[in-house]
């Protein structure tokens, strides 16, 4: 990918491989054979073997696995690609380098740990939200490749659709927007809003929750963000939260139990000038230098 550090964050297979078929085994006793379930042929019987097919089989599929992991490399950068993952065009090109150094590093290390919580911390335009899609389609990738390990050791392919739930890796709420929606289900039909906040609170896959703070507070609302960030933090389960507060500011917006489980995550202060700002005045220099 773009570079070392990115590839912790955007994709990089090189550490992913497949065992080979001669690892992980021992001498399979003479005269002591299995049938490939693909190809029909035969191969030496080995009760350590964790897939059914013969060598040759491994190697084919092996192949069509790695020409799909740079299919999927490459689709990461196609805009209708990005589109069903439903990543907006403005961050189609985020990238892990959009990052300081050790704002880098931090990300990284709570992608490769168990850690469930990790809040972006900066003023307005500071790229959090850059990050956070960054990190998504690291998680994409990742979640594709788990699929394509599995196809290499059954031979059972089917091309990856980012337009199929079970291939998103990712749920991305803006959480004034969700907050309307969760305040609309609440008073139209209270089952579709226990069942909207069980999709949130137990889903496996990653939840980034936009723009913490911008929202408008009421009790139902402190209510609704404590059960979703406190029950994902409990499992565990990877949650992204940008927010312009600190722990402090977050304390008096909502309450201690909210910052509590913010400041007990991984946190990440973003600084810097606001990027909208600089790319406006960018576009009006190269504007005025044109006239």
């Amino acid at each position: 990918m773009e570079d070392d550090k990115l590839s912790r964050l955007a994709g990089n297979d090189s550490s992913i491989h497949l065992p080979t078929p001669s690892q992980g085994r021992t001498e399979a006793p003479v005269g002591r054979h299995a049938r490939c379930s693909k190809c029909g042929g035969t191969y030496a019987f080995d009760a350590e073997r964790s897939y059914n097919i013969c060598d040759a089989c491994c190697e084919k599929f092996k192949i069509m696995g790695e020409d799909e992991r740079n299919r999927v490399l490459v689709n990461l950068h196609k805009s209708d690609e990005l589109r069903k993952l439903k990543i907006p065009p403005q961050f189609h090109a985020a990238k892990s380098v959009d990052l300081t150094e050790a704002a880098q590093e931090k990300v990284a290390d709570w992608y490769a740990n168990d850690t469930g919580l990790l809040t972006l911390v900066g003023e307005p335009g500071t790229g959090k939200t850059r990050a956070a899609f960054a990190i998504a389609k690291r998680a994409t990738f990742d979640m594709a490749d788990a699929y394509i390990q599995q196809w290499e050791q059954t031979g059972k392919f089917s091309v990856i659709d980012w337009g199929q739930e079970k291939f998103r890796a990712f749920h991305f709420y803006k959480v004034p927007e969700l907050v309307l929606d969760l305040q609309t289900r609440a008073g139209v039909d209270l089952e579709a809003l226990d069942n909207q906040l069980k999709r949130i609170k137990a889903t496996e896959k990653l939840v980034i929750l936009d723009d913490l703070g911008a929202e408008k507070t009421t009790d139902f609302v402190v209510q609704c963000l404590y059960t979703i960030i406190d029950t994902r933090n409990d499992w565990g389960l990877k949650t992204i939260i940008t927010t312009n507060l600190l722990p402090d500011d977050l304390a008096e917006r909502f309450d201690g139990r909210i910052a509590s489980r913010i400041a007990g995550g991984d946190l990440v202060l973003l600084k810097g000038p606001d990027m909208r700002l600089e790319k406006k005045k960018e576009e009006r220099n190269g504007s005025d230098k044109g006239e």
